[in-house]
């Protein structure tokens, strides 16, 4: 299975009067503490809100907060408008984890936390011994777990890598555990949760509702819940899948329907492997990362590249290239803003964005999808490129801020701990103009399924 490749970009037609958060934004390092003081371990995958006021993400430190024990990764929320961190991988009783906890993923308002964990303290029942999923509201303080059916049965093996709809709603993530008496496979599997009901969705299936025979991972929800991507090793999802690759498919939940996107404009499958998808908030734009050929014409760098699936169109697109020249390294991981116009990405390429000379390392860029421009993202604080990598980028909803890791010293003033941190670039810092009814009136969506996106449902392939 593909591990470690990182994926890529998106989107739709916007507003004209907005523009990439670069250049003249400000970068700012959010992995401190509330009186400041860097972290004395390493952080790791954050995510934001979308406004770009609330930055959660991974750490090792363990003077980020006051009592800061238990000497393992936990998962903190910094707010960009008050400057204080919180710890939100805690029990229901503010009980710190016994075991590590990874991977947060922010609801839209940023009151809700979805993280993996080992931990086994932060419900009562949790006697599995295994890693779980789990969902903190920042609001009450209450810590429930997502990896469990509406009987509250735990998993009987790892669930990992959530993904929380913006809605705050619904927790996608993959999982070796079973819970369907379909699930018959022994692979992981994509389940969907939701918070508001208890059900517990297995929604790697085919047409017909039998399981994938392989493996389907890496999964991402649309901000109402009614589409997941995710990619998988199975052959038996869609009818005709025959190049014993990784693909990339859709369920539509409301039609209770899978496809097959990483296909090219004549339904051709790819030559190569497809992983990593994003989806944007209607559900309607899909990007991922192939190191396929033939997915369109002209793809001659030999580069895992990213693309971009239109699912109401049925078309697809190479975006990771400047000025129509193909990309000179690889491009992965990328995060679509909510309206499908702003994508971030990572990239080794040394030709996207002609202003700075080429220079070794990974870099995040932000592609305008109106514009059709591409702009170095991960900038330091005077902006310039950083001397370290970057890595992880994800956008706020609204497009206006970036958060990332960074590997340099460099990115802001005072970096002196030699340590991965998060780091948040943005037009200008959080002032809360834009962050009127947030944290404190905000409440889970009462909806039992999401409407249609306003562009229509997604067409039959």
């Amino acid at each position: 299975m593909i591990m470690t490749l990182w994926v890529t970009l998106l989107l739709i037609e916007a507003p004209p009067d907005r523009r990439p958060t670069d250049p003249g934004g400000v970068t700012e390092r959010v992995s401190v503490s509330t009186s400041g003081d860097e972290a004395d371990g390493m952080s790791m995958m954050p995510d934001i809100s979308a406004d770009g006021r609330f930055v959660a993400f991974e750490s090792g430190a363990g003077n980020l907060v006051p009592d800061d024990n238990n000497c393992a990764s936990d998962v903190f929320v910094f707010d960009r408008l008050t400057h204080t961190t919180e710890r939100v991988s805690v029990s229901s009783a503010g009980l710190e984890g016994n075991a590590g906890s990874q991977r947060p993923r922010i609801s839209g308002d940023g009151r809700f936390i979805a993280f993996q964990s080992n931990a086994s303290n932060l419900v009562s029942h949790d006697l599995n011994g295994c890693t779980d999923i789990f969902v903190h509201d920042r609001l009450t303080g209450s810590t429930t777990r997502a990896s469990e059916d509406v009987l509250g049965t735990e998993g009987d093996n790892a669930s990992i890598h959530p993904r929380l709809s913006s809605c705050g709603r619904y927790v996608a993530f993959h999982a070796a555990a079973s819970w369907d008496e379909r699930d018959v496979n022994g692979q992981w599997d994509v389940y969907l949760k939701d918070i508001l009901t208890g059900d517990l969705e297995l929604i790697s299936l085919n047409n017909d509702g039998a399981v994938g025979n392989d493996w389907s991972e890496h999964c991402y929800v649309s901000s109402g819940g009614r589409w997941v991507v995710y990619h998988s090793k199975a052959t038996n999802l869609v009818p005709d899948d025959y190049n014993g690759k990784d693909d990339i498919f859709i369920f539509d939940r409301a039609e209770r329907r899978t496809r097959r996107l990483s296909v090219n404009a004549a339904g051709g499958e790819s030559d190569g492997n497809s992983a990593f998808p994003a989806i944007c908030g209607d559900g309607r734009w899909v990007v991922f990362e192939s190191d396929g050929t033939n997915l369109v014409p002209d793809d001659t760098n030999r580069q895992r590249d990213v693309f971009l699936c239109d699912t109401l169109a049925g078309t697809l697109r190479l975006i990771s290239r400047a000025d129509q020249r193909p990309s000179d390294g690889a491009s992965m991981r990328a995060h679509i803003s909510d309206d499908g116009r702003f994508v971030v990405y990572v990239s080794q390429a040394t030709n996207l964005d002609p202003r700075f000379a080429p220079s070794a390392g990974a870099k995040i860029y932000i592609y305008d999808v109106a514009a059709k421009t591409t702009a170095l993202a991960g900038l330091t604080a005077v902006g310039m490129p950083a001397e370290g990598g970057c890595a992880f980028p994800m956008i706020s909803g609204n497009g206006a801020a970036i958060a990332f890791v960074g590997f340099a010293s460099d990115l802001v003033p005072g970096d002196r701990n030699n340590l991965a941190d998060v780091f948040v670039r943005a037009a200008a810092p959080y002032d809360g103009e834009s962050a009127a009814a947030i944290l404190p009136v905000s409440a889970p969506p009462k909806n039992a399924l999401p409407d249609p996106p306003a562009v229509g449902r997604t067409p039959d392939p």
